[in-house]
């Protein structure tokens, strides 16, 4: 009896050590099957964007005032009064005509008095000449003459502008403002008479920024445009001021509108649209892939199924794209979603490819 139990308790003793095994060895394979798949998990789907050389442009858009094409305030160079006024306000005027009038009675006198004495000099001269080389008179005689007539002739050359400053004219032609004066009334020097504007072509000023220094060249066309325009125009840059404002950080543009809209006049405020074109080869990319990281800038880029982290110096951006300046090379290709749970070594699989729509 006694051997019969104890053949008992030691069958019992090998089932409980087979099943021991048995479940031993079932827990290593789950482990060993759970550490494999926790090495190799399943490659994340991404979209992702190749990296192509392109041309890179910026549109800027400001507020700018049209110009008239040439402007100026017509005033009188000597004091007189006004004879007489030959222009209609807001009419146009040719280049030449008489704006205004002044009495010039007395300029004309003096005119007329030097005139009556060069005549007298210029016999007195050419007759000492004659007799210069006669022996009739002495050199001392020649240069006295001589003198004498040569001032004669500036001082008529001189008077005779002092009267044409009497009449004042039209320096070109344009449209004449209101005047400030009628006939009768007395101008003082350097008082104002009317603006006169040039008003074709018109022009439009624009500043522009530091960071578009040199990117801006006589030819490049504007596009002029406000709430109040039946339609836009176009404008052609003619001048690129070549000195930064120190208060402004910015530069003036002219460009010439040689078909403005209707309801386009000299100091209207309008939109002005231009579409600046910088480098060409330019390295860009989605502005969504460039990750800030304890203040460097990274992306990831596509390496044999992983995602490896890029440093990369960046330049001008958007809201669409970032220019890259060094750090990436053509031809990479970036993650461009998914970012958040992207690490460097994380196994990616590209599916779908994007572009930059600008």
């Amino acid at each position: 009896m006694p051997d019969n139990d104890q053949e008992s308790s030691s069958y019992y003793i090998l089932i409980l050590i087979a099943t021991f095994a048995t479940l031993l060895g079932f827990t290593s394979c789950t482990s060993s099957s759970a550490g494999s798949e926790k090495r190799s998990p399943a490659p994340l789907e991404v979209s992702y964007y190749v990296i192509n050389p392109e041309s890179s442009s910026e549109l800027f858009v400001t507020n700018a005032e049209i110009l008239p094409s040439e402007q100026v305030n017509i005033t009188s160079e000597v004091a007189a009064k006004v004879v007489s006024i030959h222009f209609e306000e807001g009419q146009i005027v040719q280049k030449g005509h008489i704006l205004v009038q002044l009495d010039a009675r007395e300029a004309i006198a003096r005119l007329q008095s030097l005139e009556a004495q060069f005549e007298q000099a210029e016999k007195v001269y050419n007759r000492t000449a004659t007799l210069l080389r006669t022996g009739g008179a002495s050199e001392e005689e020649y240069e006295t003459a001589k003198s004498r007539y040569l001032q004669l002739k500036a001082e008529v050359s001189a008077a005779s502008v002092l009267v044409e400053k009497h009449s004042i004219r039209a320096p070109f032609t344009g449209v004449a403002g209101l005047r400030q004066l009628s006939p009768g009334s007395f101008v003082s020097n350097q008082q104002s008479i009317v603006q006169f504007w040039q008003i074709h072509p018109l022009k439009i000023e624009v500043d522009l920024p530091e960071r578009f220094i040199g990117l801006v060249r006589v030819g490049d066309t504007l596009e002029i445009f406000g709430e109040y325009l039946s339609d836009t125009s176009v404008a052609i840059v003619y001048a690129v001021e070549p000195v930064i404002d120190r208060v402004l950080r910015s530069n003036k543009i002219r460009a010439k509108i040689s078909k403005p809209s209707s309801g386009l006049f000299p100091g209207v405020y309008v939109k002005a649209a231009l579409q600046v074109k910088s480098k060409s080869n330019v390295l860009k990319v989605p502005a969504d892939c460039i990750v800030p990281q304890l203040g460097r800038q990274i992306v990831y880029t596509v390496n044999d199924g992983t995602a490896r982290a890029n440093t990369v110096q960046v330049g001008r951006r958007d809201a669409v794209y970032v220019e890259i300046l060094s750090g990436l090379n053509p031809g990479d290709t970036l993650v461009a979603s998914g970012i958040l749970l992207v690490r460097s070594g994380t196994p990616v699989r590209p599916t779908t490819s994007l572009s930059i729509q600008e």
